[in-house]
């Protein structure tokens, strides 16, 4: 599956994907420099949505790529940093730097707003934030849940924009921005990766990773001594009859092309690479990966380590 499909799918856009169009689109993920605190809202674990948008669909190429500081250097239209943050922002780039993504036809119902979700104030256009929709056409609440679980429900605009209503809002957990009238999808909130302060979204590390080893991936960060590592959880299949020493060999070579890659793609430093059998790695019924279930069996040492 392809990044493309995987950000397609992964999100909780059950109303937002019922009323939209999709296109396939390139772009390149704006690395936010939100702290922690700012990607802690509550994502309802049964809102799944309808279908899944095509994302083979003919449409226009639209890459973007990140604002940089004043100070960092863009050449060819590249990012000549990965490791410089941009502040949320997107901007075209040039064909071919970009990351996939699945841009959308902004629906005229349910209303849709792109939120900060720390302030519950609405973004400027062109900033990543979370998407919020309202409409007599989005459910007031899950039937027979306790108040906990219900956050994400009736949620409530600070200083909305004039035609805007304060509420009730459903928060969807999906980030996204809207770029010349056009929904993009970023990621999900729960999903971020947030390594030294910095937020990274797995997608993008997954499918480096995959364009090395061909297979099923996890990106997840997991804390050790109050901070955060990136782990790789890798599945890999064993070829029959492999001398012991050989196969020590080419794990051993893949473990170096993966930290590399990662290092040069994204900036980061990795903690750990898991190596485990085909089918190691959890997943939903549809074949999502579930990453707080990767993260819990990685800290129990629940994984089967082909290096071990």
């Amino acid at each position: 599956m392809s990044v493309t499909q995987r950000r397609a799918i992964a999100g909780g856009l059950g109303v937002l994907l019922a009323v939209c169009c999709a296109t396939a689109v390139l772009l390149c993920v704006p690395m936010l420099a939100a702290a922690p605190s700012a990607v802690a809202a509550t994502t309802p674990a049964s809102y799944q949505p309808p279908g899944t948008p095509d994302p083979s669909v003919a449409g226009a190429t639209t890459p973007f790529t990140t604002y940089q500081a004043p100070e960092a250097a863009l050449g060819g239209g590249a990012l000549a940093d990965v490791g410089v943050l941009g502040a949320g922002r997107v901007e075209r780039c040039a064909a071919g730097d970009g990351t996939p993504l699945v841009k959308y036809k902004v629906p005229r119902s349910p209303q849709l707003r792109i939120v900060d979700s720390e302030t519950h104030r609405e973004c400027p256009s062109d900033v990543v934030g979370e998407i919020w929709v309202h409409g007599e056409n989005v459910a007031e609440g899950y039937w027979r849940k306790p108040p906990e679980e219900q956050e994400c429900f009736a949620a409530t605009l600070a200083d909305a924009s004039p035609g805007t209503p304060e509420g009730p809002w459903l928060r969807t957990g999906d980030l996204g921005f809207i770029y010349e009238g056009e929904l993009f999808i970023v990621g999900r909130i729960k999903d971020l990766l947030i390594i030294r302060g910095r937020n990274h979204y797995p997608e993008d590390i997954e499918a480096t990773i995959q364009e090395i080893t061909q297979g099923r991936v996890a990106a997840i960060s997991v804390p050790v001594d109050s901070t955060e590592q990136l782990v790789t959880v890798i599945e890999m299949k064993k070829k029959r009859g492999e001398p012991s020493e050989d196969v020590l060999q080419r794990l051993s070579g893949l473990k170096s092309d993966v930290t590399s890659a990662i290092s040069n793609s994204h900036g980061l430093n990795v903690g750990d690479v898991v190596l485990v059998p085909a089918g190691s790695i959890p997943t939903t019924t549809s074949g999502k990966i579930r990453r707080a279930a990767c993260v819990e069996q990685y800290r129990q040492d629940q994984f089967t380590r082909l290096d071990a």
